[in-house]
């Protein structure tokens, strides 16, 4: 009787398989860099950002409006800036929007020099997380070092980008930001696809036959 248990132990373990081990999902960007969400209609005058008593002007958009309507992961943010003599680096930061200007998921850094005359101008945006399809986010752009003879513009438009909970907004030295109903910012959000991502089941040590 022992040397049959013994014999039945040595079968399992030689020729009986692994359990299956699947990956815990995930949420991975794929494929090429494109354009989601844009307004890029001008028509406004531009709005000063020297700290007075503008601090940041910004942007609430929704997934999908003019874009492709499905998740992906931000990569860059592009808007459309102008420098006055030297205001220093600006910094664009995204953010969670449902319901309200929330939790930073982003940021980027666009150097003095690489903002011209006048001109589109691309943020690289250090994010992992996904914006949502048919989900509010915003973006808001500083510059710490403008003041009033040195200061970057902001490109705008007066046309409509959607209705009044995605308006251009601002922020001033004594409160948070406010939602602007007349102008909203011409800008670019660019990113890449994502796609729930599952392991293919593996087995180790297959059944001989």
């Amino acid at each position: 009787m022992k040397l049959l248990l013994s014999i039945l132990i040595i079968y399992l373990s030689l020729f009986m398989p692994e359990p299956t081990h699947i990956a815990e999902p995930n949420r991975e960007p794929f494929g090429t860099e494109q354009k989601y969400e844009y307004y890029d209609t001008t028509g406004g005058t531009p709005l000063v950002l020297d700290n007075n008593p503008f601090v940041g002007i910004g942007q609430v958009f929704m997934i999908g409006t003019t874009g492709e309507n499905e998740d992906h992961k931000a990569t860059k943010i592009k808007v459309y800036l102008q420098k006055v003599n030297s205001p220093g680096d600006v910094t664009i930061t995204l953010y969670e929007a449902s319901p309200s200007i929330g939790e930073a998921i982003g940021t980027g850094t666009i150097a003095e020099g690489d903002i011209s005359e006048g001109g589109w101008v691309e943020c690289i945006i250090n994010s992992s997380k996904i914006l949502v399809k048919d989900e509010f986010y915003a973006f808001g752009i500083t510059c710490p070092g403008a003041d009033a003879s040195n200061y970057v513009t902001v490109g705008i438009s007066d046309n409509g980008y959607i209705g009044e909970f995605c308006k251009g907004m601002t922020v001033t030295t004594v409160g948070g930001w406010v939602l602007d109903t007349s102008d909203d910012l011409l800008f670019e959000i660019w990113g890449k696809k994502s796609k729930l991502q599952t392991a293919t089941p593996t087995h180790i040590g297959e059944p001989t036959h």
